[in-house]
């Protein structure tokens, strides 16, 4: 039986790959707002329908919920920094 799993701030989908890769999991939702991490997401399931705004996403039931946590606005610059 395959699980159903919505991803809450799910950035490149590393949870949802890794669930995927574990056992018979299939992403179905996907919620990130950093449109760049959306493109990744939507090549890496494509059968996933894919939310920018976790306030207005209303989820389907589903078996799994899994999220990583929201980066800060002082981590972002951070990151862009770096670059």
């Amino acid at each position: 039986m395959t699980l159903s799993v919505t991803g809450l701030f799910a950035g490149i989908g590393g949870f949802e790959l890794g669930l995927q890769r574990a056992g018979d999991f299939r992403a179905e939702s996907l919620v990130e707002i950093d449109a760049r991490a959306r493109q990744v997401l939507a090549q890496r399931f494509s059968s996933a329908s894919l939310h920018s705004d976790v306030r207005t996403f209303s989820p389907s039931p589903v078996d799994v919920v899994c999220g990583g946590v929201p980066l800060s606005g002082h981590q972002h610059r951070t990151h862009r920094q770096r670059r």
